[in-house]
């Protein structure tokens, strides 16, 4: 299908990456990282996005460039569970002459430069306490019931974001990342 490829959402102006957001986290997925090398925001253009664009007949260069890339980054296995660490990536992307933007390296390195970040085995055990303790909230624990209070993990996202409003990483949008997240690496 033809199309003026400026016109399609990863052209968009909302579809820009912000480095500094994205890279704060220590931990990114394969999608968000691929996004990211291309300087595009991860929750506007992602595998799922770029697959729904194809199947409505919209194969582009850019398109298909997406594909490969996260197919690439995909087989090189750099993390756990889908998830990789975005030093490690960069540093993978350097030694394979993978292009990718110089301001990500840039406030990557500014980042790691100012403070000291969470050890990736820190990291792990939190998300680990955080699954287990949506699996009591949600009743899957045996002999746990469901707590009265959220029928779902949308309303408990939205009743922590609400209760802890100006605490880091307590925004709806965080914890809609990270809760999923524990869980994945949980199992």
């Amino acid at each position: 299908m033809k199309c003026n490829e400026n016109d399609l959402f990863y052209n968009m102006d909302d579809a820009v990456a912000e480095f500094y957001y994205w890279c704060k986290f220590i931990w990114l997925t394969i999608d968000q990282i691929t996004a990211l090398t291309f300087r595009k925001n991860p929750d506007i253009v992602n595998l799922n996005s770029i697959r729904q664009l194809i199947k409505l007949g919209f194969n582009t260069e850019f398109t298909h460039e997406y594909v490969m890339r996260y197919r690439l980054i995909e087989q090189a296995q750099l993390g756990l569970n889908g998830a990789v660490e975005l030093s490690k990536f960069i540093d993978w992307a350097l030694l394979h002459k993978l292009d990718i933007p110089e301001e990500m390296k840039e406030v990557n390195n500014k980042i790691n430069s100012g403070h000291n970040r969470i050890h990736p085995r820190t990291e792990a055990t939190y998300q680990n306490i955080i699954a287990a303790l949506l699996e009591y909230i949600s009743g899957k624990t045996p002999g746990i019931g469901k707590h009265p209070s959220f029928t779902n993990e949308s309303q408990l996202i939205d009743h922590l974001a609400d209760k802890y409003q100006g605490y880091s990483g307590m925004s709806v949008s965080s914890l809609s990342r990270k809760l999923p997240l524990a869980r994945n690496n949980f199992k």
